[in-house]
């Protein structure tokens, strides 16, 4: 078990390093996911609350995904994959070269073991959440 939680905090580390380095690369997937989602939305002729439906979302909560007013968590983003029928990867599609690092993480991440992906992800989420004041350009004190 301590080796299995070591290994997890290893991944997440070196994950979590990547993250507080390239801040900004992640604000911009934040603004391309949620192009994404509104694209392939309107592709498949859906409204935002029949997607919300479909994904059981609040639509204020679909809104700001769309408009990249606020940072997605996993959960969020694969209910709406599995409401659009799309794989995850097709929300971050239209990435620039720069962000490809990180979608490569992202694989890496999909790659893993069932349990070490979940305590990684729930990870990340705790990580975005509490910095989530570096999106609104303010420190921590």
């Amino acid at each position: 078990m301590f080796r299995k939680w070591k290994s997890v905090y290893r991944i997440e580390g070196v994950f979590i390093q990547q993250v507080r380095m390239n801040i900004f690369a992640v604000m911009e997937i934040e603004k391309i996911i949620g192009q994404n989602i509104e694209r392939i939305r309107k592709s498949q002729g859906l409204t935002q609350k029949m997607l919300c439906e479909k994904a059981d979302l609040m639509q204020a909560r679909l809104s700001e995904l769309e408009n990249g007013k606020t940072p997605p968590n996993v959960k969020t983003l694969e209910k709406v994959a599995v409401a659009l029928a799309i794989p995850l990867a097709e929300l971050f599609r239209d990435t620039t070269k720069a962000n490809q690092s990180l979608l490569d993480k992202l694989q890496a991440i999909e790659a893993l073991p069932k349990e070490k992906r979940k305590s990684l992800l729930m990870t990340i989420d705790v990580f975005l959440k509490e910095h989530s004041d570096l999106k609104r350009g303010r420190k921590k004190r």
